[in-house]
């Protein structure tokens, strides 16, 4: 027996959702509290203000929050995708590298299906959650937040693995030859933006599925 309202009980998509939503009200409520002290040094004639805050926990719990979910949710619609192509003789892996590297080589482009399009597209965005995601389980310390001018930023190390290589020229990576000689770039995050944006996506990714 359940106990509370049908609509207390959300299937999986819907938590992962809910619990990115709650991340963003939890990076709003934080940034607002970290940067209220150093407003008066920041005015229109400001040309350049940062000020560093570590690996703030607080705002490390809500980055950790979307990224993980996102991470799942990106399972969940491969997933999807795979169930709905599984009749085809075609059917798209559910695990993300064969996913990603079969669909940047155009072996989806017959299903005409919009959710392949979109998620070309959006190759790079995708990539990158599942890679720092991935950055954050392993080194959660290596995540640095700092407030610049007018928006908090996270900034991070990530590595380029072996497994990426095929990825990498449909990916936005500065300086690509130097990355891949350290095997590893510098990743920069707008938090302001990313927050609601990944919120957005999803969104926007699995209504699209559905059609």
């Amino acid at each position: 027996m359940r106990f509370g309202q049908p609509h207390q009980f959300l299937e999986k998509d819907d938590v992962r959702l809910a619990s990115i939503n709650r991340a963003i009200a939890q990076f709003k409520f934080s940034a607002e509290q970290l940067k209220e002290p150093y407003l008066h040094r920041v005015d229109e004639h400001t040309v350049l203000f940062i000020k560093g805050f570590g690996n703030e926990i607080n705002l490390l719990s809500a980055f950790r929050d979307i990224y993980f979910n996102s991470r799942e949710l990106l399972d969940l619609l491969l997933g999807r995708i795979s169930q709905q192509t599984a009749s085809s003789g075609n059917q798209t892996p559910k695990d993300f590298l064969p996913f990603a590297k079969r669909l940047m080589r155009g072996d989806f482009d017959n299903f005409n299906l919009e959710i392949i399009s979109f998620l070309k597209t959006n190759i790079n965005y995708i990539f990158h959650l599942r890679k720092i995601r991935n950055e954050i389980k392993k080194n959660p310390s290596s995540v640095e937040f700092l407030f610049n001018t007018d928006h908090f930023e996270a900034r991070m190390s990530l590595p380029i693995d072996k497994s990426d290589y095929e990825l990498l020229e449909h990916l936005d990576i500065a300086n690509l030859d130097a990355a891949k000689m350290k095997f590893s770039y510098a990743c920069v995050i707008n938090l302001d933006i990313a927050f609601p944006e990944m919120l957005e996506f999803w969104k926007a990714a699995f209504e699209i599925q559905q059609r």
